[in-house]
């Protein structure tokens, strides 16, 4: 568990756990996400496991290009202007482009999220130059974790390591389907489904 005693390290430490496979729990602009690196499919694997869930997590992108190779054309404009004029928490939803290769957990899914929080998650993101995946930190279906105590044991016991910043009280981001017309802005809260 690293803490604010490990400030000094902790960028370091967790590009280089993310690099060797392991899934964390991170803090992101709004709440913890359960978080590993997107390349590695057994680290993903995993975190789907802890999660209970078989759909693809977000992508915190390490490198905008990249995100929008992943776009399909007929969503690029949209996610474009919604990148630029993005203000507070959005996930953004659009269809993946026919042919290209990305992370594995996005493999068969003919649909990409992603997300670009205000946060040190997407600087690690881009000092791993990979893709973090990154979901709440709860059972499907469960409340999101907003601080220690709110973890779910198994899913507490399962990961690698954690970076603790106190509570984080804020709702989980909106999701914003760019692939409907017009887009549909699908707010969420901490609140399970």
């Amino acid at each position: 568990m690293l803490t604010a005693a490990d400030w000094r390290e902790r960028d370091t430490l967790v590009v280089d756990f993310l690099r060797a496979g392991k899934v964390g729990i991170l803090p992101t602009d709004t709440i913890y996400g359960l978080s590993a690196n997107a390349f590695d499919a057994r680290a993903t694997r995993r975190l789907l496991a802890l999660k209970r869930r078989n759909s693809p997590p977000t992508l915190v992108p390490h490198d905008l290009e990249w995100a929008r190779g992943l776009v399909d054309e007929r969503d690029l404009a949209a996610f474009d202007e919604a990148y630029e004029s993005r203000t507070g928490a959005l996930t953004l939803l659009a269809r993946r482009r026919p042919g290209t290769v990305g992370p594995d957990c996005w493999v068969d899914n003919p649909d990409v999220g992603f997300r670009f929080p205000d946060s040190a998650i997407s600087e690690w993101a881009r000092a791993l130059g990979a893709p973090i995946v990154s979901t709440s930190v709860n059972v499907t279906g469960g409340r999101p974790m907003t601080a220690l105590d709110d973890c779910d044991p198994q899913v507490w016991s399962g990961v690698d390591f954690a970076v603790l910043e106190g509570a984080l009280r804020r709702n989980p981001s909106a999701l914003l389907w760019l692939n409907r017309t017009p887009w549909a802005l699908q707010p969420r809260t901490l609140e399970p489904a």
